[in-house]
């Protein structure tokens, strides 16, 4: 579930760099570019930064969330908490049972 999370970011990161590439490739290409591709590359460049960062925050709706989910261990109280719902549930499910069998 990391990495599908880490997705999201990585490929913001990627498209920067992309943009990055392309921006050197037009500095460097030897004759004046349109202003329009090098403002374009630009905002490219700032909206998938932003973007990543954005994203990685650690707040429910966003992948770092999740992200931090999956790296961070689990409370100390969680296993406990986890195995008296899991018992409750079978005694709930054991009532339920005998109740539908007219014990």
């Amino acid at each position: 579930m990391i990495w599908v999370a880490a997705a999201g970011p990585a490929m913001n990161i990627l498209l920067a760099a992309i943009s990055v590439a392309l921006l050197w490739l037009v500095f460097h290409a030897g004759r004046a570019a349109p202003q329009w591709l090098v403002a374009l590359l630009w905002s490219s460049v700032e909206i998938n930064l932003v973007l990543a960062v954005l994203n990685m925050w650690p707040i429910p709706p966003l992948d770092g969330s999740r992200v931090a989910v999956g790296v961070l261990p689990p409370p100390p109280g969680a296993a406990a908490v986890a195995a008296v719902a899991v018992r409750v549930d079978f005694r709930l499910c054991d009532f339920r049972d005998r109740a539908a069998a007219g014990v």
